[in-house]
This record gives structure tokens, C-alpha cells and sequence, in this order.
């Protein structure tokens, strides 16, 4: 699967990678993404990531409630490993802003503000069909490089560097 290709048809001439990226990361993402320091330019929030996870969640669903603190503890221990390994995006699925706030309190990562209108765009570029799905993509080429990073993290929630590590490749 790939997400981002018509950042690479509209910007194939970009030759600095981090331009590049940010180029292809814009063509489907907002240009502003939520940070626990308040909104940031998605450029700025992905700049120099190796990887970038999709989490597509919402604070009613049970198994969501159930992995999101399993995930959290992975993202942590990546950073605190290599900040640069992986940046998570939360796209919700809440019903009110209200409870995407409540629940988004609960993450160290970032989201995409409730009621963005590319919110329903990821999901069905993602083919998201249930939640939670958490899928990992190269931020340079855009391609995916883990459909289902929901198991990728539980089978390697005891080693976050070398799972991550699989992602950067």
C-alpha cells in the first residue's frame, strides 16, 4: 500500500529528504497536527522521523482502551531509545470533542484535532475497517512498511528499538 503518492507525482524534483518528506506527509495529513505543547506545523512535528504510526482509535471502544496504554508504553520507551525512531498520529473516531480531549490526555503522542476533515480521508486511504488499526509508514517514500503494527507492538513490546528498527528500513 502506498499513502502518499501524489506528493510524489507533484514533487518528484525534491532532492533534500527531509523536504521531501514533509512534501509527502503533507499531502494527506493536516497542515497542523495537536502536540501536548499545543498545535505545531506537521512539518515540524515530523521533520527527521524514521517512521510515522497511524493510530485510529476512539475512548469507547474497549480493545482500544485496552491496547492504548500497551502502545503508550512502547512509544515511551522508543523515545526515551531514539526520539527519532517513530511519531504516532491519533486519528480519532470520537463522536464529540469532549471525549477525543479526555482521551487524547491520556497519549504522549500527537493527533489530528477532532472534526479535521482529513480524518475521514486517512481512514479510507488506510482502509481502516475497524478500530483500532495502528499502521506504520516511511515517511520518505510513503509506503507502508507495517499494516498491522497493532500485533508488531505486542509481539515486541519488550524490545520497542528492534521493532522500530524493522520500520526504518
Amino acid at each position: 500500500m502506498h499513502i502518499f503518492s501524489n506528493a510524489q507525482l507533484i514533487y518528484p524534483f525534491l532532492l533534500d529528504k527531509s523536504i521531501y518528506c514533509v512534501s509527502i506527509m503533507q499531502s494527506i495529513l493536516p497542515a497542523t497536527l495537536l502536540t501536548k505543547a499545543g498545535p505545531k506545523p506537521t512539518a515540524e512535528v515530523l521533520a527527521g522521523k524514521k517512521a510515522v504510526g497511524l493510530y485510529f482509535s476512539a475512548h469507547w471502544c474497549p480493545p482500544c482502551r485496552g491496547f492504548t496504554p500497551i502502545l503508550a508504553q512502547f512509544y515511551s520507551a522508543l523515545k526515551k531509545a531514539d526520539a527519532n525512531a517513530l511519531e504516532i498520529i491519533f486519528v480519532t473516531s470520537d463522536e464529540n470533542d469532549e471525549s477525543f480531549m479526555g482521551y487524547y490526555g491520556e497519549h504522549p503522542w500527537t493527533a489530528v484535532a477532532y472534526g479535521d476533515e482529513t480524518i475521514e480521508r486517512l481512514g479510507e486511504t488506510c482502509g481502516v475497517r475497524g478500530i483500532p488499526s495502528f499502521q506504520i509508514f516511511n515517511p520518505a517514500t510513503g509506503n507502508i512498511v507495517e499494516a498491522d503494527g497493532r500485533s508488531a507492538v505486542m509481539n515486541g513490546k519488550g524490545d520497542p528499538a528492534g521493532t522500530a528498527a524493522k520500520w526504518a528500513k
